[in-house]
């Protein structure tokens, strides 16, 4: 199973977010200051939704903040190969995009693929079958 939902409860600043992608489960503390509840999920539905129907790459963001005060995000990049999906929990660091930041772009800052890091230490990886995603509602 490939999926990621918000769970009941939340502050005014912060939800959780639980994500499951086959036997792994994390919760991710969601910051809700800049992007809210319907937001997240409109992103999760269309990145899922995108690598369920065929696209090569897509993300999902746990954690986006105002990119115009914000050093980085929190996410977890996919990418599709054949019929396996790869995801990868990363820091996507601001001042590593060269151009504007586009929010409704993010594919494009997704990296080429790698499973080590420079000094050979092996990135830490799940992978899944494509049929094993869950496509969340996305919010009207």
């Amino acid at each position: 199973m490939l999926s990621i939902e918000l769970l009941p409860g939340q502050t005014p600043r912060t939800a959780n977010a639980e994500i499951i992608i086959g036997g792994h489960k994390e919760t991710a503390e969601v910051p809700l200051q800049y992007w809210r509840r319907d937001r997240y999920r409109k992103q999760w539905h269309d990145a899922l939704q995108g690598i369920a129907s065929g696209k090569l790459t897509g993300c999902l963001i746990t954690a986006m903040y105002d990119p115009r005060s914000a050093n980085f995000l929190m996410w977890w990049p996919m990418w599709r190969v054949g019929d396996t999906v790869f995801v990868q929990n990363q820091i996507l660091f601001m001042d590593k995009i060269r151009e504007g930041f586009d929010e409704e772009g993010l594919e494009r800052y997704i990296p080429k693929r790698t499973t080590t890091t420079s000094e050979g230490e092996r990135i830490s990886e799940w992978s899944v079958s494509v049929k094993d995603i869950v496509v969340p509602k996305a919010d009207k």
